[in-house]
C-alpha cells in the first residue's frame, strides 16, 4: 500500500484523563477558554491529546503553542514519530504540558503540523476573571513530562 497522509480526526485539550488498563483514555475536563484570577499564571498541567487516522506509512507530528500575536513559539514538542499500518486504525498522541505560564489574557494558539506542515490551528482563550476558579483537578502532579501513543 501506497504512502497515505492522515487525517488528524480531532485535537483537544483537557485537565485531566483516566487510562484504564483496557480501552481508550477518557478525558476530563475539556476547555477551549481558561478563566483566571490573576495574570501571569503557571499551569500546573493539562494535556493536548491528537488523534490521527486513514492514513499508511510514517509520518511525524509536533505541535506548538504561540503567544496571542502569533509571533512567539511558547511551546514547541518537536518531532514525534508514528507509523499508521491499517487506515481505519487511530494513532492517538497524549502530550501532558506542565508548569505552562500564561502571561497575559488574549487568543493563544494551539498548532499542529504532519510532516512540519500546519494542518490545525485553533485559540486558547485566556481571560480574567473575578473570584476564585479552580483550574487544575485534585491530585495533579505536575513535575511528570511525557508523551504517549497507543493505538486503540
Amino acid at each position: 500500500m501506497p504512502q497515505q497522509d492522515p487525517v488528524l480526526q480531532f485535537s483537544v485539550t483537557c485537565l485531566d484523563l483516566l487510562e484504564p488498563e483496557k480501552g481508550p483514555p477518557t478525558f476530563q475536563y475539556l476547555f477551549y477558554e481558561l478563566p483566571l484570577p490573576a495574570l501571569p499564571f503557571r499551569m500546573e498541567r493539562f494535556y493536548i491529546i491528537n488523534c490521527w487516522i486513514n492514513g499508511h506509512g510514517q509520518f511525524r507530528q509536533s505541535i506548538r503553542i504561540v503567544d496571542t500575536t502569533k509571533t512567539k513559539k511558547l511551546l514547541d514538542t518537536g518531532p514525534q514519530e508514528f507509523a499508521l499500518g491499517d487506515p481505519f486504525t487511530p494513532w492517538m498522541a497524549i502530550n501532558q504540558v506542565v508548569e505552562f505560564t500564561f502571561a497575559e489574557a488574549g487568543s493563544y494558539w494551539i498548532q499542529t503540523f504532519l510532516n512540519e506542515i500546519l494542518v490545525r490551528e485553533y485559540p486558547l482563550t485566556v481571560r480574567l476573571t473575578a473570584g476564585g476558579v479552580r483550574i487544575q483537578p485534585p491530585g495533579s502532579d505536575a513535575r511528570i513530562r511525557r508523551f504517549s501513543a497507543r493505538l486503540m
